[in-house]
């Protein structure tokens, strides 16, 4: 289910002066899936028709919780306002317009392609080299920017791309991408870890984050077996994640091990002194 609002500017959307403030023509309401198949129905309240010598202009997002919707306000766009939520609670935050429509724009039917407004983030990690293995216990950011003001906007794009932009991010909040991890890392290559809540949808940002690993690591084999946990802590995060991008993060892991090393030696004789005895 997605949310949508429709409105007929005066002119183009979103028009060009103070006094062409768009006027609602399809109220906020929830438009749902019907049906078990391809093709789907989306029904709404309604039908609604196309009014004759305007132009009609949509905008919607999903999900239909955890946003704060703002209309637009003299020759402005729409928006809204959204928070970040705790891991097992996350979702696609998803975004479609389409502007200036009409009872001509494809048949009369509006076209709504979604694109993701967030930045999906992922793990994966190999060991630097073959002496050992490692199991991932935890990964946790800190320092993260969850919340913040998207704002709908038109693009020569529109419908294939973001079009909007994300404006008065904020927060630092902390958020883990594994807890209580059990991904065996075994080879130089990289393998994906898998999220304790799948990946994580987080905010667009420059960042200023940092990253927290923990890891057990098992070097030796036998008797000389041996396991020991590494942490990994205020590893900084830098560069900008933007909207709709998906990035992956590879962990090269560490032993720390020292291997101990016997150096024998033997010292010299010292020589002693004696009192030689009388005969």
């Amino acid at each position: 289910a997605f949310q949508m609002t429709a409105y007929t500017p005066s002119a183009a959307f979103p028009g060009t002066a103070s006094t062409d403030e768009p006027t609602p023509f399809i109220a906020s309401q929830i438009v749902s899936r019907t049906g078990e198949s391809s093709p789907y129905s989306w029904p709404y309240t309604g039908p609604q028709y196309w009014p004759q010598g305007k132009k009609v202009s949509f905008f919607a997002y999903a999900p239909t919780t955890g946003v704060t919707y703002a209309a637009p306000a003299a020759a402005g766009w729409p928006g809204f306002t959204y928070t970040v939520a705790a891991e097992a609670s996350q979702a696609d935050l998803v975004v479609a317009q389409r502007t200036s429509q009409d009872a001509t724009s494809n048949n009369g039917s509006v076209a709504l392609n979604f694109n993701h407004a967030l930045s999906q983030i992922l793990f994966s990690a190999k060991c630097a080299n073959a002496d050992f293995t490692a199991v991932v216990k935890t990964i946790e950011l800190s320092g993260i920017q969850n919340a913040g003001t998207y704002t709908f906007a038109t693009s020569a794009t529109e419908g294939t791309a973001i079009e909007g932009s994300w404006s008065g991010v904020k927060g630092a909040e902390g958020y883990a991408y594994l807890t209580n991890g059990t991904a065996a890392i075994a080879k130089t290559t990289s393998d994906p870890i898998a999220g304790t809540n799948g990946a994580l949808m987080l905010m667009p940002q420059t960042l200023t984050a940092k990253l927290k690993v923990v890891y057990t690591v098992t070097i030796g084999s036998g008797d000389s077996e041996q396991s020991f946990d590494v942490t990994k802590e205020n590893v900084e995060l830098t560069g900008t994640w933007a909207p709709g991008m998906k990035y992956t993060y590879d962990l090269t892991l560490v032993s720390d091990a020292t291997a101990i090393t016997i150096v024998p030696g033997v010292n010299t004789w010292t020589t002693g002194t004696t009192t030689n005895p009388s005969p």
